[in-house]
């Protein structure tokens, strides 16, 4: 959701149409990945319900 459109449940509803989304094709869960610096989405995930479940680091080298 863009910025200028954050808090105004723009993020909900699209979450709660995934949700159900899910629900309705059989699925149990819906597990989501999101960079450990967006700390502002973490709260929007906790706030719909959502759990924090691990942290992770993803290691990369490149030649």
């Amino acid at each position: 959701v863009l910025s200028n459109n954050h808090r105004a449940g723009v993020g909900a509803k699209l979450m709660s149409w995934l949700e159900n989304t899910a629900i309705d094709n059989g699925f149990k869960s819906i597990r989501l990945n999101s960079g450990m610096s967006r700390i502002n989405a973490h709260g929007f995930y906790e706030h719909i319900g959502y759990v924090h479940a691990k942290d992770q680091k993803k290691f990369i080298k490149n030649f």
